[in-house]
């Protein structure tokens, strides 16, 4: 899921990367006419979980198989990868790269499902303690979240460190969805 800026190349290219080790990725492009004011109005953000959940539905339907299912979001895609993912559906894990609570604030998780979050170490647009809170939240809702740090990165990552976030990604869904 990608964040309010919509796809870029380098969401794109962690797509293609996972494509390139035999996952199945499918990239939902979701849009709307609102200014990019740092948060959304409830109804855009629950038509944007639905996308989430949709794009879920449409893997199993092509023949996914529903255990194998994660939902992974950049900055607002985060938020909507991994409240979509706790609030329903039938995605097995989630992970937030540049997450925070700062977007929306999350719903109460009905599922505890295995999150990752990925810090960008000196994120100049999600302030630590926006994802800090977010990272509390789930902890305290007995969420088992992981943490990982790309150093050196700021909320636009390079290439190179889009390359750490997918190995890292792709660690964690080996592990939790039991790929090996």
């Amino acid at each position: 899921m990608h964040g309010s800026g919509s796809v870029g190349p380098r969401q794109l290219g962690y797509a293609r990367r996972f494509a390139e080790q035999g996952y199945i990725a499918a990239v939902p492009v979701y849009t709307d006419a609102a200014a990019d004011d740092g948060a959304r109005r409830l109804p855009i953000m629950q038509a944007w979980r639905d996308c989430a959940e949709d794009a879920v539905n449409w893997l199993i339907t092509q023949g996914a198989p529903s255990e194998r299912i994660a939902l992974t979001g950049y900055s607002l895609g985060s938020h909507i990868a991994v409240d979509s993912a706790l609030a329903g559906g039938l995605a097995r894990a989630a992970i937030g790269i540049t997450a925070g609570w700062d977007v929306y604030p999350p719903r109460p998780p009905r599922r505890r499902i295995p999150v990752l979050i990925v810090r960008a170490s000196s994120d100049d647009h999600v302030r630590p303690a926006s994802t800090d809170r977010l990272v509390r939240f789930l902890r305290d809702a007995a969420v088992p979240v992981r943490e990982a740090r790309i150093r050196e990165a700021e909320h636009i990552m390079t290439d190179e460190q889009w390359v750490e976030v997918q190995a890292r990604s792709a660690d964690f869904l080996t592990d939790v969805l039991d790929l090996s």
